[in-house]
Formats: structure tokens, C-alpha cells, sequence
């Protein structure tokens, strides 16, 4: 499956393999719970490199399960310290940039 970046989707590639990652209204509720932290602030974290591997785990779980990939959690994290977890700021940045933004751009003069 490709991703389809007017949904919001984001490619995340790990151990060879690419999955399609989609920031739904119930990703979102389960990430924004399992951290405790706002999209805003965790865009924010992950903008500073200052993300934890619960972080990045719950967001990329979340997202996974919601772009048709129900991996187990502890997998999940597995696979993010096997890739190494820097290779996954940027695709999850895209992730939390579109739960914030509904995946659209900025028009030209807008902030963001």
C-alpha cells in the first residue's frame, strides 16, 4: 500500500519493509493518551530531538494500527531500536505535523 499523503499518510520504513502510518482522529486520542502530551507538544519534541522511545513507540503504534498495520506495541518498539530511533524523527514529524494541520499546506503568507 502507498501512502497517500492527502489523508495524511506518512511511509515508515523499518527492517526493509515500508508501512503506511495514518494519523486518524483515534490514533491521535491513543498516542495524545499513552504519552500524556499534546501533538503540539510532541511536535515540538520531536523537533528538538528530545523524544523518548515511548514517544516515538506509541505515536508510530497508533498510527500503524490506524494505516492497516496491527502490529504488537512491544513490536513495534523493537523494530524502531533495530532501524535506529533518529531514522524515524523525520516520518513521525510528518505524522504529527498532519494531525495538526489536517495534512494541508500553508498558504502562501500563512505561518507554519
Amino acid at each position: 500500500m502507498t501512502a497517500n499523503p492527502f489523508r495524511g499518510e506518512v511511509a515508515i520504513e523499518m527492517g526493509g519493509v515500508s508501512y503506511t502510518a495514518r494519523p486518524t482522529y483515534e490514533a491521535i486520542l491513543k498516542y495524545e493518551e499513552a504519552t500524556g502530551r499534546s501533538s503540539a507538544e510532541l511536535l515540538m519534541r520531536c523537533s528538538a530531538g528530545i523524544f523518548t522511545l515511548r514517544d516515538l513507540t506509541n505515536i508510530t503504534h497508533a498510527c500503524l494500527t490506524a494505516g492497516g498495520h496491527p502490529l504488537p506495541v512491544a513490536r513495534v518498539g523493537e523494530m524502531i531500536v533495530a532501524e535506529g530511533q533518529t531514522e524515524l524523527l523525520g516520518p513521525v514529524g510528518k505524522l504529527l505535523k498532519g494531525a495538526l494541520t489536517g495534512g494541508k499546506e500553508p498558504d502562501e503568507g500563512e505561518p507554519g
